[in-house]
């Protein structure tokens, strides 16, 4: 993870939307998400998420 994924991240966390994130961040929407990937990832496999908790 980097400072770029961190930016996506946050992005899409207060604009509530990957759309209005990649604008923003001017790139395309899958970008946005395939950063988001990473993320949430980690975030499963060392337990801070549960798997049956919707994303």
């Amino acid at each position: 993870m980097d400072v770029s994924d961190l930016r996506a991240f946050e992005a899409v966390a207060r604009l509530g939307s990957m759309n209005r994130a990649a604008a923003e961040l001017n790139t395309v929407q899958s970008n946005v998400t395939a950063k988001m990937l990473i993320p949430l990832d980690v975030a499963h496999h060392s337990g801070m998420i549960s798997p049956t908790v919707p994303i």
